[in-house]
């Protein structure tokens, strides 16, 4: 009975059907076609790229600050719904211009930061702005953020305040100023002559001096920035102290 079922199903010797091989020899007329339209196309775009080296744009510097454009032009240059994507975000944005049927009209260098999101991070870029193009609540969680980053770094160990950088640079001086004498003498127990022994002890005192005044001195002539003049493009004179606590670390 299985027999005849398969004879009536095909069973399994169905012929199947294999995918047709590619034709060796010479190409056809439309391969060769679509072969020279894939070159011409390659070497119009690395023309392309070789005028742009030059400064050779399709568009020059000068017309395009100064090209007048509307939403459905925007809508095809940036990809988006004109009536939608690009009315919804140039809602607050004045016209440069209306044309007939009331059509509103835009200066391109104007309006490409409210069509563009900026692909750089959030912080990097607030680090670019002004604190008069940011809302104050933003501004202030902002800064609010960065103060707990430091208490972070604080509590991690990786940042420390003025006065503990100040400590352990004293304690390394006070090392080297003990270990000075020990090495004179002991050089002199070595062979050198009262002379040279004379001039080593004065390069020492020398050395000594210098270190004094790269960790002594200096710090009393001159501070270190704060930690939050890693922002200082972002950096708010007036809000600043509000913020962060007044002894900054350094």
């Amino acid at each position: 009975m299985s027999g005849e079922f398969d004879d009536i199903l095909g069973g399994d010797d169905v012929p199947t059907v294999e995918p047709e091989r590619p034709r060796r020899g010479r190409p056809t007329n439309e391969e060769r076609a679509r072969r020279a339209q894939e070159l011409m196309a390659s070497a119009a775009h690395q023309a392309r790229i070789t005028r742009a080296a030059r400064g050779e744009t399709l568009v020059k510097p000068e017309e395009f600050r100064e090209m007048i454009v509307g939403r459905n032009w925007l809508g095809k240059a940036f990809g988006m719904d004109p009536d939608k994507t690009v009315k919804k975000r140039l809602a607050n944005v004045e016209p440069y211009a209306r044309a007939g049927h009331n059509r509103e009209l835009y200066l391109l260098t104007d309006i490409i930061p409210y069509l563009l999101k900026p692909k750089m991070d959030i912080a990097s870029y607030l680090a670019t702005l002004n604190p008069t193009d940011m809302p104050t609540a933003v501004s202030k969680a902002f800064w609010e953020a960065m103060r707990i980053r430091q208490r972070t770094l604080l509590e991690a160990g990786s940042l420390w305040r003025d006065d503990q950088v100040l400590e352990v640079l004293g304690r390394v001086f006070m090392l080297i100023k003990e270990r000075i004498p020990i090495i004179t003498e002991g050089m002199r127990e070595a062979g050198l002559s009262d002379e040279q022994a004379i001039k080593l002890e004065e390069y020492c005192d020398q050395m000594r001096n210098e270190l004094h005044a790269a960790l002594v001195e200096e710090p009393a002539n001159r501070t270190t920035l704060p930690h939050s003049a890693e922002l200082e493009p972002f950096a708010n004179p007036d809000t600043d102290n509000a913020i962060f606590d007044e002894d900054e670390p350094a």
